[in-house]
């Protein structure tokens, strides 16, 4: 293991992959960007690769890059490629990675293709088979993981809008998406249960309750996905509602037959 002077910071060579490329196990604050990265992403993506990485704890492709050492006679890992990963696994909390280091002398100009070359060289979709795939998806939650059409996912499903509305309390939204057979659902299980609205106004305190509901039915119901526990949660409500209409309908009965017996009695 390899530690600076300052900081006893993780900066493993764990194995050699190829001929002149290692495997490395690199703390974060081990790893620096190049001063200029051509490429951007936008705000809504990195935040969506930010949550990607902090679900999975993990980057789940590696970036690439060199060891050098700085100013101060320390070694750091410099980023050739996956400037965006690597922020974002530090946004996500993310404080080891896995990366491959270039173990040979690379020249400012060989740096520079390598760094334009992995972001050029990248390829494009096919759109057709991209939307087969997209659609092939039967998880909300994955969907969105995917970074693909998930401000139009939300403008459809998102039928209530809160700009225009004025509260003088405080309160948390919850903003929940489903698939389209699975909304058909949900609505049934709302009609059911008399529960016609869709913006649901609840105490501020029930929300910590309502999450522990949540919890509790992904553990004893098998699901994971947060649409899917709403209509699970939906339709063991709707069964309670059911089996207590049945009792009161059989007490307000048997009432009835009590009078009637004591009225006979007389």
């Amino acid at each position: 293991m390899k530690k600076d002077n300052q900081q006893e910071l993780l900066l493993e060579k764990v194995m050699t992959l190829y001929d002149g490329i290692d495997l490395y196990k690199v703390n974060i604050e081990r790893c620096r960007e190049q001063d200029k990265n051509a490429r951007v992403m936008s705000a809504d993506t990195f935040n969506q690769l930010t949550t990607n990485i902090a679900d999975d704890k993990r980057l789940e492709s590696m970036p690439l890059g060199y060891i050098e050492k700085n100013g101060a006679g320390n070694e750091e890992f410099k980023i050739i490629s996956g400037h965006h990963r690597i922020r974002a696994a530090r946004s996500a909390n993310v404080t080891e990675i896995f990366t491959m280091g270039i173990d040979e002398e690379l020249s400012d100009a060989q740096i520079k293709s390598k760094q334009l070359a992995h972001n050029a060289l990248s390829g494009f979709d096919d759109k057709q088979l991209l939307k087969e795939l997209f659609d092939e998806i039967d998880d909300i939650d994955q969907k969105i993981k995917t970074g693909l059409q998930t401000g139009e996912l939300i403008e459809k499903f998102s039928k209530v809008g809160l700009e225009d509305v004025s509260f003088d309390f405080e309160f948390k939204t919850i903003r929940v998406l489903f698939l389209e057979s699975q909304f058909d659902k949900f609505e049934k299980i709302c009609d059911l249960i008399d529960e016609k609205e869709k913006v649901m106004v609840a105490d501020y305190e029930s929300f910590n309750s309502i999450a522990t509901a949540i919890r509790r039915a992904s553990k004893h119901e098998d699901v994971r996905n947060v649409a899917a526990i709403f209509m699970k949660m939906g339709e063991i409500v709707n069964v309670y509602y059911r089996q207590l209409e049945k009792k009161l309908k059989e007490e307000a009965k048997q009432a009835k037959q009590n009078g009637k017996a004591k009225e006979t009695q007389k």
